[in-house]
């Protein structure tokens, strides 16, 4: 373990802080970005959010209890193949166990094995579209967010990084001119300049990097239009099944 690099690291990172807090709260002067490269790295913070309220909102309306998607999720970490019953399946199994227990010969007993049946099969049909969705539309928008959308969010960090080094070799540059000495004048302005210069480099190339990192995120974004058809599909061939299941059990309990 270097300890030396360990200690540097965490020493820049505390003058990166003063600095911020400095910004924020005694108005100090700092460089500001092009402003289209602003607009572009906001544009790329708001498609995060999008992406992320989106896979939120789908993932609830595919698994409405929260227990149950932590289950889930818990299951999928561990790899454990556990049986899993949505609420339709549940209810289809409670109403063939007590149609047994009552007695299926009976008229009763019959029509909560019915009911029970038609449950299962339509629960069963909702898990494999839960499936589907979460393959087709969940699973690649998590993938971007985790990706792309974390790519972009560690470039404009590393972007923000490059902006206070600069304004911090920028204030090096005006102390080493008030507070040299006659004699070391020249050599410590002069090394200071030089610092300046590397770290306006630094920012100047991470600015376009991390524009165009940004730029591609916002058309990687628009590549996802299939998924939204794909979930539709899904959605529409689960509802045209259920909608026959349950026709179906209407007219056996009407017989």
């Amino acid at each position: 373990m270097d300890l030396k690099k360990i200690g540097s690291q965490a020493g820049t990172a505390m003058n990166r802080l003063v600095q911020v807090v400095g910004e924020k709260v005694a108005n100090a002067e700092s460089t500001q970005l092009d402003q289209e490269v602003v607009q572009i790295m906001n544009k790329s913070v708001q498609i995060t959010m999008i992406c992320e309220k989106l896979l939120a909102s789908v993932t609830a309306y595919l698994v409405p209890n929260p227990a149950v998607r932590a289950e889930n999720f818990i299951r999928d970490v561990f790899n454990a193949k556990a049986e899993k019953r949505n609420n339709l399946e549940s209810l289809g199994n409670v109403m063939i166990t007590v149609s047994a227990d009552y007695g299926e010969d009976t008229e009763m007993g019959k029509v909560m094995n019915i009911f029970g049946k038609s449950q299962e099969r339509i629960g069963a049909d909702e898990n494999t579209f839960t499936q589907k969705a979460t393959a087709s539309f969940c699973e690649p928008l998590q993938k971007f967010i985790d990706v792309e959308c974390k790519n972009a969010a560690n470039s404009r960090s590393q972007l923000e990084n490059c902006r206070l080094d600069y304004d911090a070799a920028r204030r090096h540059v005006r102390s080493a001119m008030t507070q040299a000495s006659k004699q070391t004048y020249d050599l410590l302005v002069a090394k200071a300049k030089e610092e300046e210069d590397l770290k306006l480099r630094e920012l100047e190339h991470k600015t376009q990097e991390t524009k165009q990192i940004c730029q591609e995120l916002d058309v990687s974004f628009k590549k996802l239009k299939p998924l939204f058809k794909e979930l539709a599909r899904s959605q529409y061939e689960f509802y045209e099944v259920a909608q026959k299941n349950t026709a179906d059990l209407q007219m056996k309990l009407n017989e």
